[in-house]
């Protein structure tokens, strides 16, 4: 993604130089991204990972949230698929995280429900701290 260079636009590409080849960027060499990306989302369907999938990244202490993720499911009709993936640190290890993941099909309910369980939680003005971001793009993986 980067402009044409008629308009200025270049691509730099920085490898190791022990001669191992990075697939995104024998992608490049070969000139054959499609490839590239159809085995790159092909591997992502497999782990489950975006975009095959949908998810929410929650920063915050551990007992917050686990209430928030708590609220959460129960606001969502329990046909609702919503898998759990930790707590764990941070990068850079200076707080906790959760990630909620649905298949993108359920991506509106559980939306819902997260906007819902944030409402919930500054109506009734519990302390702490819970970070939400939907569909991180990426984010820890």
């Amino acid at each position: 993604m980067t402009r044409p260079a008629s308009r200025g636009g270049a691509v730099v590409v920085c490898g190791l130089s022990s001669g191992v080849t990075l697939p995104p960027v024998e992608s490049l060499v070969r000139w054959a991204p499609d490839t590239f990306v159809e085995r790159e989302l092909a591997a992502r369907r497999e782990l489950d990972l975006p975009p095959s999938s949908w998810m929410v990244l929650l920063t915050g202490n551990v007992a917050d949230l686990d209430a928030f993720a708590t609220a959460a499911r129960q606001l969502l009709d329990e046909s609702v698929p919503l898998e759990r993936i930790g707590p764990m640190p941070t990068p850079g290890g200076d707080g906790t995280s959760l990630l909620l993941r649905t298949p993108r099909s359920h991506a509106p309910a559980v939306a819902k429900a997260v906007a819902a369980a944030r409402g919930i939680r500054s109506a009734h003005k519990l302390p702490g701290t819970v970070t939400v971001r939907v569909d991180p793009s990426g984010a820890l993986l």
